[in-house]
């Protein structure tokens, strides 16, 4: 489980059998802006290599830019092609409004949350 930190608190079963059984939450604090991008990167990369699935918590962001909306999305694309499931968990208005505004609903899967 990644923290609002952004620190990495637990991992669950990697067996296969466990792999789809376990999840790992990634949330934010109040902003997910170019800022947090490289830690975020790090976050994530680490994400693709626990095989569970993700469940973004994104309920208290109140501030949020393109470049982060970006990587979230690049992140979503590669994690489903490694048969990672990735879902949203309670994304807050702002984010939703952003990510329509920028058209970038398909490509975060955020129709679904």
């Amino acid at each position: 489980m990644i923290n609002q930190k952004g620190n990495i608190v637990s991992g669950k079963g990697k067996k296969k059998d466990q792999k789809k059984l376990s999840e790992e939450i990634l949330s934010f604090g109040t902003s997910l802006t170019i800022a947090d991008v490289e830690s975020l990167y790090k976050q994530l990369k680490t994400l693709l290599k626990s095989e569970a699935t993700v469940v973004i918590d994104a309920h208290e962001i109140s501030s949020v830019d393109t470049a982060a909306l970006q990587l979230l999305g690049a992140f979503i694309h590669e994690a489903g092609s490694h048969g990672i499931e990735v879902r949203w968990q309670e994304p807050s208005a702002v984010l939703r409004d952003s990510v329509h505004r920028l058209d970038m609903v398909q490509l975060l899967m955020l129709e679904a949350a």
